[in-house]
């Protein structure tokens, strides 16, 4: 699973790999010098020291000072070329996460736990953008620097460095034992972290709720319960964290201790020199920081790999998203449906539908509520795709669509608009950014808006509050209408306008749909009866038929 994910994520850096093997080449030129800068100091306290010359030697740390300035130079140009091949995969990678959630169909949409899905489409991709700046920035980097530190203690001194060299299967040892604790750890605090952020959002989604229940104290509690669950993780895996790092420190002093202790009887007896110790302890200590650096990514490597692994799983989740094709139209707003059926499980919702909206004309869907008549509405924006039957757009099969382009040219009001944060202007013009104040103001004016927004004190600018809280039921209804009016598009869809404006405020509304210079295709969706003789046809929705009134008179506007 882990190998499958990381080869998932691999294809991401398509087209940037050659540049990465490149730029990953230059992480040799720092321990290069750095190993320059140790050969250095070995000749010159070797020869110069001995013999007191001192202008040589200090001229030589002048040359180690430029030498170590110089690759940290190239080690803060590589760690930058890193984090741009590294910030491009992952837009790339969070590119197909937000299309693969639109991609999805709406029937498999309305399962997903959607807190959990904010946990995949945010904490996941930062995890994993984590995990690699720290593989690509400093585990790499860091091996090479102790890998020819390395080399260069087995030329200085064999026996030192073999003794060295057993710190290594200390600390391999200590992180395969550790290793299932501290991925336990992590996945522990994954699952609590996201229980915290369900926990939160619910509270601010439910805040009404909650208060007309009576419910606060214990709203409260859960809450709190929820933050000390998440803490009391977050300190058990903080606490492994440092354990892990103190315990690498002791290993690598001790080792250091014994390794200077014995160069020092190697001194003594002659089968070493001082420069030869004073390098070699010089190496330990350069190689101390990156093997640190390179035991402190390890967390952070398993916590990203484990969240690979949630979003490869989730962007292969089974779907069965309807298709359609790539046929471009300029929709006159005739709707047609022949014989279609419809159902979400194995019993049938829809049978036999069938509808004709002309171009220009209103049909009224009149029924109870929970017999299928928003799911009629989601069928023409192809949120669905109908068992058996036809659906067609101005003689098109809907099939043969471009859909996102027909989507453009219908306006839907569903039951409950969604309202977002900010002002009146910028809901009414969400997804039509470039729309002019006019234009603005006139789908205002047909969903009799305007007035109700000129008298707020900032007008268009108002603040409407999260979910449009500062306004009333009918003013967010009304706004919902504006935007779907502002593209004057072909075909409205009004589901259940009564839910939230009376009677008066729908027949006005349809007043100015039908007399002006404006009138689309409209598709009124009802339960209530009073509204019925708006349309030019009646259909009555009920147990799956879709049934045609004869045509009533029609209600005087």
């Amino acid at each position: 699973m882990a190998r499958d994910s990381i080869a998932y994520y691999w294809r991401f850096y398509d087209g940037q790999k050659l540049t990465l093997l490149l730029t990953s080449a230059l992480l040799v030129l720092q321990p290069v010098a750095l190993m320059a800068t140790l050969y250095a100091v070995k000749y010159q306290f070797d020869s110069s020291v001995e013999a007191g010359h001192l202008l040589p030697l200090v001229l030589v740390s002048v040359g180690l000072v430029l030498l170590y300035v110089f690759s940290g130079g190239v080690a803060l140009y590589i760690r930058y070329r890193m984090m741009r091949l590294t910030h491009t995969a992952i837009s790339r990678l969070r590119r197909e996460i937000v299309s693969r959630l639109y991609a999805f169909s709406r029937l498999s949409y309305a399962q997903f736990d959607r807190k959990q899905l904010q946990t995949v489409l945010v904490q996941d991709v930062i995890r994993v953008d984590v995990m690699t700046n720290a593989f690509a920035g400093q585990l790499i980097p860091g091996l090479v620097i102790v890998g020819t530190m390395g080399i260069f203690l087995m030329t200085i001194n064999f026996t030192l460095f073999a003794v060295l060299a057993c710190l290594f299967p200390v600390l391999a040892l200590l992180e395969r034992t550790l290793r299932p604790l501290l991925r336990q750890l992590i996945q522990g605090h994954h699952r609590s972290l996201e229980e915290l952020q369900k926990k939160t959002l619910f509270g601010l989604e439910a805040l009404d709720l909650t208060h007309s229940l009576g419910n606060t104290q214990l709203e409260i509690d859960e809450q709190v319960a929820a933050g000390s669950a998440f803490r009391r993780v977050s300190t058990r895996l903080s606490m492994l964290r440092e354990s892990l790092s103190f315990a690498q420190d002791v290993v690598m002093l001790i080792t250091s201790i014994v390794c200077l202790l014995l160069g020092a009887w190697f001194v003594n007896a002659q089968q070493m020199s001082l420069g030869e110790l004073l390098a070699f302890y010089m190496a330990v200590l350069v190689m101390r920081p990156p093997l640190r650096t390179c035991w402190a990514t390890l967390p952070q490597i398993i916590e990203g790999v484990e969240s690979l692994k949630s979003i490869n799983q989730w962007i292969h989740m089974p779907d069965t998203a309807p298709t359609f094709g790539h046929q471009s139209i300029v929709f006159q707003g005739e709707v047609s449906l022949q014989d279609v059926a419809f159902s979400y499980k194995d019993e049938p919702l829809l049978r036999d539908v069938n509808l004709h909206i002309p171009a220009g004309g209103v049909a009224t869907i009149l029924g109870p509520n929970g017999t299928g008549k928003s799911t009629l509405a989601y069928l023409l924006l192809g949120f669905y795709r109908p068992q058996s039957g036809t659906i067609r757009m101005d003689h098109w099969p809907l099939s043969d669509i471009a859909i996102e382009q027909l989507r453009r040219q219908m306006g839907v009001v569903p039951q409950h608009p969604l309202i977002f944060q900010g002002t009146i202007f910028d809901n009414i013009i969400y997804g039509a950014l470039d729309t002019d104040e006019d234009a603005v103001r006139e789908a205002c004016r047909l969903a009799n808006a305007d007035e109700f927004i000129q008298s707020l004190p900032e007008a268009y600018s108002s603040k409407v509050g999260d979910g449009g809280m500062l306004l009333s039921g009918g003013q967010r209804q009304r706004i919902a209408i504006a935007r779907a009016l502002l593209g004057r598009p072909p075909l409205l869809i009004l589901d259940e306008p009564s839910t939230h404006l009376d009677a008066q405020s729908v027949r006005a509304v349809m007043s100015g749909l039908r007399h002006g210079d404006y009138h689309p295709s409209i598709l009124l969706i009802t339960h209530d009866r009073a509204l019925a003789g708006l349309g030019d046809d009646i259909y009555i929705l009920e147990s799956g038929t879709l049934t045609r009134q004869p045509n009533p008179p029609r209600e005087p506007n």
